[in-house]
């Protein structure tokens, strides 16, 4: 008998390109993008005596070497309907909710006072950034980072708590802000 083989290799080869997944909505399902909806959030009508509240999500992800940190810009609650310039203050530093007094602040954890937000979910390793990270404190200073991971994760989403509290000087009408988050990854 006569035995007759040949060997030929295969080569295999394929890439992985840099990847950052982020979205921003007002609803999400787990930490899936394509679920995303929403885009505004109204508190109704101010009050003295209680805090207005409200919330956003975003969920991100990478396969960056060094992570992603998320910022967040825009302004505090400015009135379109006001005689000049009239805003609500801004948190400069990390404070509870106090009725009765201006207050415009922003976390990303779950809060008792006002009872508004959730703490992170999905399967990755990202977490709040210290100022943004204490249920109950609330902070918001245009440009921070208020969420981070130092090395490549899997999707997270957090969810952003708004207060919103006046004061009886506060002029009436109607305010308005817009937040832009911005999801930087490090490659």
């Amino acid at each position: 008998t006569v035995a007759v083989s040949t060997a030929t290799q295969i080569s295999l080869s394929g890439t992985m390109d840099e990847s950052l997944v982020f979205c921003t909505g007002t609803s999400i399902t787990g930490t899936d993008c394509g679920t995303v909806a929403g885009n505004s959030i109204s508190f109704g009508s101010f009050s003295t005596t209680s805090t207005k509240s409200g919330t956003s999500v975003m969920a991100a992800s990478t396969n960056g070497g060094y992570g992603y940190a998320i910022t967040v810009n825009g302004t505090t609650l400015t009135c379109t309907t006001c005689n000049g310039t009239q805003t609500i203050s801004a948190l400069a530093t990390q404070q509870t909710s106090s009725t009765g007094s201006e207050q415009f602040g922003i976390n990303l954890k779950d809060n008792t006072t006002p009872n508004v937000g959730a703490e992170v979910s999905g399967s990755g390793t990202a977490t709040a950034t210290a100022n943004y990270g204490t249920a109950d404190s609330f902070r918001f200073v245009t440009a921070d980072s208020v969420a981070s991971v130092a090395v490549p994760t899997n999707a997270n989403t957090f969810t952003a708590s708004y207060i919103v509290n006046v004061a009886g000087t506060t002029e009436a009408g109607t305010y308005t802000a817009t937040m832009t988050y911005i999801a930087t990854a490090t490659f």
